[in-house]
Order: C-alpha cells, then sequence, then structure tokens
C-alpha cells in the first residue's frame, strides 16, 4: 500500500491523440496504471479525439476529470445518454453499458476501470454486439418412422435410449461422451425410400446431415462392416478430415469424421 502523486504521474506523459490508427500499446503508454484497484486499475493520462465505444461487463467505471472537459455518451437501455463532465467533476459509467468519450478539446483524467474492456468501432455498438450466447450443442432431433429399429441403429453407434415422452413421441438417447440425440417419432411418409434434402431434384433449405468426430476413420470403417452398418460414401477427405458417411433405416445422413493433424 502506497500513496500515488498524481501530478507526478502525468507530468512525464504525452497526450494521446485518438485515431483509428492508434494501437493497444500506445494507449496503455499514454494512461498508465497508478494502482489495481477491484479487478481492474486507477489510470492517468491526456487525450484528444473521440474514443471508441467500450463497455466493462463486471462493474461500473468511475471518471475524474482533472483538466479540460469530455462529452460522455452512454448507450441505455432507452437511448443514449449525453453528460459533459467540466474539470473537478466525476461520471459514473454503469456496468455492461457501451459508451464513449469526446474531450472539448482535450481532457486530462483519473479513471477507476474495471477489467476486461470490451471495445467497438461501430457506429451502433449495442446492435454489432447483440447476439444470443450458445453455451454447447444441446441435441439433434432426428424424425423417424419406427423407434424400435431406430434405438436398435444407434444402439450400433453407442446411444442409449434414457427415456420416451408419450405426448411428444420423442425418445431421448445419450452416449458414452454425452452426445444426445432427440428421435421424434412421428413421420408419416417415407418419400418413396428417399431423402428430400438429399435425393431428390429440388433442393430445398434444411439440416442436411449431422456429423460426428471419431477417433481413427480405419477403425470406424472396420466396426461398421462388422455390425452390418452399409457406408454410403467415403472415406473422402473434406479440408482438413477424412469422412465417411451413413444412413439410418429413414435415409437420414450421419458422416463420421476423423480430424487429421496439420502439416
Amino acid at each position: 500500500m502506497e500513496a500515488h502523486d498524481v501530478a507526478t504521474a502525468l507530468s512525464g506523459l504525452r497526450e494521446l491523440r485518438l485515431s483509428r490508427a492508434t494501437t493497444a500499446g500506445e494507449a496503455a503508454a499514454a494512461f498508465p496504471k497508478l494502482a489495481p484497484f477491484n479487478g481492474g486499475g486507477v489510470f492517468v493520462g491526456c487525450f484528444s479525439g473521440r474514443s471508441p465505444w467500450e463497455r466493462h461487463p463486471t462493474g461500473d467505471e468511475l471518471l475524474h476529470v482533472l483538466e479540460g472537459a469530455v462529452e460522455v455518451t452512454v448507450v441505455a437501455a432507452n437511448g443514449p445518454v449525453h453528460a459533459t463532465v467540466p474539470a473537478g467533476s466525476i461520471f459514473v459509467v454503469p456496468r455492461g453499458l457501451w459508451h464513449r468519450q469526446f474531450p472539448r478539446p482535450t481532457v486530462t483524467l483519473l479513471n477507476a476501470t474495471p477489467q476486461p474492456t470490451e471495445i467497438s468501432f461501430a457506429d451502433d455498438p449495442a446492435t454489432e454486439a447483440m447476439h444470443v450466447e450458445l453455451c454447447a450443442l444441446n441435441h439433434i432431433g432426428i424424425r423417424v418412422r419406427e423407434l424400435a429399429r431406430s434405438v436398435e441403429f444407434y444402439g450400433r453407434l453407442g446411444f442409449e435410449q434414457l427415456w420416451y415422452s408419450d405426448q411428444h413421441h420423442v425418445a431421448g438417447l445419450r452416449n458414452g461422451t454425452g452426445i444426445e440425440l432427440n428421435l421424434i417419432v412421428n413421420s408419416d411418409d417415407d418419400a418413396g425410400g428417399k431423402n428430400i434434402l438429399m435425393d431428390v431434384a429440388p433442393k430445398y433449405p434444411g439440416y442436411t446431415h449431422a456429423s460426428f468426430r471419431v477417433a481413427s476413420v480405419e477403425d470406424t470403417v472396420r466396426t461398421l462392416k462388422g455390425t452390418g452398418i452399409e457406408i454410403t460414401e467415403g472415406p473422402v477427405h473434406l479440408g482438413g478430415e477424412i469422412a465417411v458417411f451413413i444412413r439410418d433405416p429413414d435415409g437420414n445422413v450421419i458422416e463420421l469424421a476423423q480430424i487429421l493433424a496439420g502439416p
């Protein structure tokens, strides 16, 4: 623990003239960390030019204007909020909100900033960053005609039935590595034995196949032949993998792929 002289820290610094060409290293040199604080740090520096959008998902940011003035824009839930912060004033940016600063014309700041910091050069960062955060693949849903034959087939691929919903006509299967399938038992047309996404002339949009990784295609081919599962295509090289294709009793396409080592 020690005291930090802000004036001394500022005395050796040059004004940072922000632009799209400004590097992270240049910004860090112009705003050195005085001390760690709440998982982030306390920084001081002087800059001109409008900053990019930024936000801090883990905590609020404190801005203390030492000299000059800065216009702060914060993208709140009900629209942008603009505030001009003169020398001697502070401004608190709430956690997780996009904001940027525009000095008038230069500003010297002391700021307590949490980490990490997200940066955006978009005109509207809220729209650019808006997306659903996907954590993992939950399961693959496969429509089938007959439950028993499908459970038997996928059993040869290592899947075991765990449950069945009479209300929804769905069976849940899982293999030893945690991959889950939902067999949806409501197919009422076999399309003459054809897969309408793969075997007919019109090319409809949709999911054409499921792909599973295997450790060795050579071993997989041997096992498929031993269990009586026909290989409909392959082995074929596709980018950085080698794969074989099979079909379940309803013609649904399954890829079994080995990822190859790099050159």
